[in-house]
């Protein structure tokens, strides 16, 4: 006779989403399974997937930037954790949290800032040199030169860009199809005026229903310089 095994039910997701939080409290559960806060216009959080047979989840670390044109919360900088079974999970939630907050201490953080970002950002793509993510990595493009252009960093962010458009004009046409002078047209477009950024961010705001996760500042600090120095 085959034992069940326990699957995630309702019930157990809150008791899971719950341990979770627990551990973090600068995050909130953004939905069950879901562990989210605000920094400025970026989103920081936790998502404990669960696979397809119901009996598992995965942790995984992820950014969204609410400057980008969007209509779902997307997981930006995904870093995973290997899957914890629901009959394990008491046993092993704890080791997981350990090993993420060691790996992203911007998720304790309550004073974030610019570096930070950018550090997770720059850490993403070296993890991910030999894979497409980290070899094609235009999400992380757009989202730097958006994050700096709105912390008011118009120079660094427009050699960012220039930079940025250097790296994709090498890539295959499989990585990456469209007119590259009219993607970045449409990209500036996004900067243009700042009121508009805000109008972006409220409006992602209400359509993912974000007014009672927690907010914090974005600090403006000086861009990293590695970002530029390779062009």
């Amino acid at each position: 006779m085959t034992l069940q095994r326990p699957k995630l039910t309702k019930a157990t997701k809150q008791r899971i989403s719950d341990g979770w939080v627990r551990e973090f409290p600068s995050l909130a559960v953004y939905k069950p399974m879901w562990l989210l806060k605000r920094a400025g216009p970026l989103l920081i959080g936790i998502c404990l997937d669960r696979d397809s047979s119901n009996e598992r989840y995965i942790p995984t670390f992820h950014l969204h930037n609410l400057l980008s044109p969007s209509t779902k919360i997307t997981l930006t900088l995904p870093h995973s954790l290997n899957s914890i079974t629901v009959k394990e999970h008491e046993a092993a939630y704890t080791g997981s949290i350990s090993e993420i907050k060691e790996k992203f201490s911007i998720l304790d953080c309550v004073d974030i800032n610019m570096s930070m970002v950018e550090n997770c950002y720059h850490g993403y793509i070296e993890e991910n040199s030999m894979n497409v993510m980290g070899r094609y990595p235009l999400a992380v493009y757009i989202d730097l030169y958006l994050l700096t252009s709105w912390l008011g960093y118009k120079e660094y962010a427009d050699s960012l860009l220039e930079y940025s458009c250097s790296e994709i004009s090498k890539w295959p046409k499989n990585a990456f199809s469209l007119d590259l002078t009219e993607w970045k047209a449409v990209i500036k477009k996004l900067t243009e005026c700042r009121s508009k950024q805000s109008e972006m961010i409220q409006k992602h705001i209400k359509l993912f229903k974000l007014e009672n996760i927690p907010k914090y500042d974005l600090a403006s600090t000086i861009p990293i310089e590695f970002w530029v120095k390779k062009s």
